[in-house]
């Protein structure tokens, strides 16, 4: 995995475990504890990035619903205004 050292990531447990396992080979030299306490960060700031994330989408979900609801009321007119112009020719 490449890119840059932070930004939002959506990643699956099994590529979380893989990343953690090359970051463990990786820097095996380092000291275990700091390789872990990177890991509980990344993990956190992950966690964190996916609420945000889903709330965001959560937002959108419920102004898209609205907008479609006005569109069809919109809709509705324009369709009975055309049958109504139909039924007067």
């Amino acid at each position: 995995m490449s890119g840059k050292p932070h930004g939002a990531v959506i990643a699956f447990p099994r590529d979380l475990d893989a990343w953690l396992r090359k970051v463990s080979i990786k820097e095996k030299d380092s000291d275990p504890k700091l390789v872990m306490v990177d890991a509980v960060t990344t993990m956190s700031n992950l966690i964190r990035e996916s609420t945000d994330l889903r709330l965001q989408s959560r937002t959108l979900r419920t102004a898209l619903h609205e907008e479609m609801a006005l569109f069809k009321v919109k809709l509705k007119g324009v369709r009975e205004a055309i049958a109504s112009i139909t039924a007067a020719t």
